[in-house]
């Protein structure tokens, strides 16, 4: 995807998630998701920050916490576990590669924090979601 279009994407998701109520973040409809960053990071070197291509994860995303499920590219991934605490909901899964991911989405502003784990290896993903 051209990165125009990517920046174009994100604005519009964060100026339509000021116009929202904090009830759209709850799990109770299908968001769209645009990750703003990811930091790959190894064992024993430092985090760098990485365009999401390069290790394997969508620019955008849809989720949908009812179904459990959430689509990016040509992926469609299920959410195991829905955690809600703290105006927060967090959710929780595997890649079936030898991978576990685990997202914790803010029911007040719809931004994200991600975390996708392998045996030597972890990225960490920000971003921020909409109602679809």
């Amino acid at each position: 995807m051209n990165r125009f279009i990517q920046i174009i994407c994100y604005l519009s998701l964060v100026f339509c998630s000021g116009s929202v109520i904090a009830s759209d973040f709850d799990g109770s409809k299908p968001l769209v998701c645009a990750i703003v960053e990811v930091l790959d990071c190894g064992l024993l070197d430092r985090c760098e920050r990485v365009n999401p291509e390069l290790v394997n994860l969508p620019d955008i995303f849809w989720m949908d916490i009812k179904k459990k499920e959430m689509k990016g590219g040509d992926r469609t991934t299920k959410i195991q576990q829905v955690t809600h605490e703290e105006e927060s909901v967090i959710l929780q899964g595997t890649t079936g590669n030898g991978r576990g991911w685990s997202v914790l989405l803010s029911e007040n502003t719809g931004k994200f924090t991600g975390a996708v784990a392998g045996v030597e290896f972890g990225f960490l993903v920000f971003g921020s979601c909409a109602v679809d």
